[in-house]
C-alpha cells in the first residue's frame, strides 16, 4: 500500500476507535503504531514505539508546559481572574452586553497568564456566569460566552497548545507566539462584535446593567497591574532576550506565587490546595469557646 492509502486508513481507524470510546491517547498511539508498521514493518515500528515517547517526555523544553499551568493555577487562586473580570466590566460598563464582553476581555487577558483553554473556561464559569445570571442574562447565552471566550487561550501567548506543537514539530516557540498574538486578540474583538449583534437581535437575552461610576472603574482597572507583571515576565522577557521560554515560565510562576503571598490573596494553604476550616466544637466546650471558634473564617 502507498503512504496515502495508509494515511487514510489510519485516520478512519482513529475515528473508529474514538467513536468506540477508546481514550484518545490510546487511539492515537494505536493508529500511529499500525500505520508505521504497515510502511516499515513491525520490528522498526516497535523500536520507535519504545523510543519516541521517552525521548519526547524527557525533553527539557517540555518543562515549560507544567510551569505555565502552575502560573495559571496560582493566578486563579490569587483572585486575578475576578479582578480582570471587574476591570473589563468597568471598561464595557453602561452598554448592553457589558458582562458578556467583560467575560470575553477577561478570558483573553487571563489566557495571557494561563495558557490553558480548559482552565480559563473553568475559572470564568465560576466567576462570570453567576454574575450574568444574577442580572437576568439568558443561561444558554451566558454559558456560550464563557465557552467561546475560553478558546482564546489556545492562540494568545503563552498558549500550552502552541508549546506542545513547538516541541513535537521542532519549531521556534517565540515565533509561534508572535504569529498567534495578533490573531488571538482579533478573534476576541470579533467575539465582542458578536455579543453586540446578539444584544441588538435578542435584547431580552442580554439585559442592560447600570453603568459603574468613574471612581469604581479606576479602582477596578488598578487591579490589572498583576496581569501586566506576569505577562511581562512570561512573554516580553522572551522577546527581549532576557529568558528562554522555560526560564520565563519558571520565573513567571514564581512571581505569581510571590504576588499572591505579598498581596494576601493566597497563603501557603492555598498554594498546596488546602484551606483551613473552622474547628468542630466539642460537647464539653463552653459557649464562649464556640463563639470564638465559629467566627474564624476559612482562609487560603
Amino acid at each position: 500500500m502507498t503512504a496515502g492509502v495508509v494515511g487514510i486508513l489510519g485516520v478512519l481507524g482513529l475515528l473508529a476507535l474514538i467513536f468506540a470510546r477508546v481514550p484518545i491517547a490510546v487511539a492515537l498511539a494505536a493508529s500511529g503504531l499500525c500505520g508505521y508498521a504497515a510502511l516499515d514493518g513491525w520490528g522498526t515500528a516497535l523500536k520507535m514505539f519504545g523510543r519516541v515517547p521517552f525521548t519526547l517526555a524527557s525533553a527539557y523544553s517540555l518543562s515549560v508546559i507544567p510551569l505555565f499551568i502552575l502560573m495559571g493555577a496560582v493566578a486563579s487562586r490569587g483572585n486575578m481572574a475576578k479582578e480582570l473580570f471587574e476591570a473589563c466590566n468597568g471598561l464595557f460598563s453602561g452598554v448592553r452586553g457589558a458582562l458578556a464582553n467583560a467575560t470575553i476581555g477577561a478570558s483573553a487577558l487571563f489566557g495571557a497568564i494561563c495558557g490553558s483553554s480548559i482552565a480559563t473556561a473553568a475559572t470564568f464559569s465560576r466567576v462570570s456566569i453567576p454574575e450574568m445570571r444574577r442580572h437576568g442574562y439568558e443561561a444558554s447565552f451566558a454559558a456560550g460566552a464563557v465557552a467561546s471566550a475560553g478558546t482564546l487561550a489556545v492562540l494568545i501567548p503563552p498558549s500550552v497548545l502552541l508549546a506542545v506543537y513547538a516541541i513535537v514539530a521542532e519549531q521556534s516557540l517565540p515565533k509561534l507566539y508572535a504569529a498567534a498574538f495578533i490573531p488571538g486578540f482579533v478573534l476576541a474583538g470579533l467575539y465582542v462584535l458578536a455579543v453586540f449583534a446578539v444584544a441588538w437581535w435578542r435584547p431580552k437575552w442580554v439585559p442592560k446593567v447600570p453603568a459603574m461610576r468613574l471612581g469604581q472603574r479606576l479602582r477596578a482597572a488598578a487591579g490589572m497591574w498583576k496581569m501586566g507583571v506576569l505577562f511581562f515576565f512570561s512573554v516580553f522577557g522572551i522577546y527581549l532576550g532576557w529568558f528562554s521560554p522555560t526560564e520565563a515560565a519558571a520565573l513567571a510562576a514564581f512571581v505569581a506565587i510571590l504576588i499572591g503571598m505579598l498581596t494576601g490573596a493566597m497563603g501557603w494553604r492555598g498554594l498546596w490546595g488546602r484551606c483551613s476550616r473552622p474547628p468542630t466544637p466539642r460537647r464539653r466546650s463552653s459557649s464562649s469557646w464556640w463563639a470564638r471558634s465559629s467566627t474564624r473564617a476559612s482562609s487560603c
